[in-house]
């Protein structure tokens, strides 16, 4: 969810909620602690989303309430399909959507870290202009997107 629009012809409209947790594969030195600090995370390798800027905020923010900064991530990419890559070879911490990963946990592949003041929730929906005119795609495009986020 956009973060302080006050555009007036701009409305967001919150599908579903979306949860992301710290991962690690499940051979990291972190996949068997019960409680784990930010000051914990600090000790390993973080891979992150370079592009979601707002994933960034969120853990950035996390890291300050523990009065830490956060380090330049070892890696930053785009690709969530890296990320997974990375983490699954035992060697990174990332934070991912519990979505994405849910073959991963299901398979105990990928372990969620149990970190104070996680997980990190947020809302995706749609973006829309409130006096757009639309056509019968992006309007057909809408009505499938609400449809699928009810299921």
């Amino acid at each position: 969810a956009p973060t302080g629009v006050t555009d007036d012809s701009i409305e967001f409209e919150p599908l579903l909620s979306v949860k992301s947790h710290f991962v690690v594969g499940t051979d990291h030195p972190l996949a068997q602690k019960k409680t784990l600090t930010v000051a914990d995370l600090t000790e390993h390798k973080m891979a992150m989303v370079s592009v979601r800027r707002h994933v960034s905020l969120l853990v950035a923010d996390l890291f300050a309430s523990e009065k830490l900064s956060l380090a330049t991530p070892a890696v930053e990419t785009n690709s969530l399909a890296l990320l997974r890559s990375l983490v699954l070879s035992n060697d990174y911490v990332s934070i991912l959507p519990d979505h994405f990963l849910a073959a991963d946990l299901e398979g105990n592949r990928i372990v969620r870290l149990p970190v104070t003041g996680t997980p990190f929730e947020r809302s995706a929906g749609l973006i829309l202009r409130r006096r757009d005119s639309r056509r019968p795609a992006i309007s057909h495009f809408i009505s499938a997107a609400r449809q699928v986020s009810k299921s």
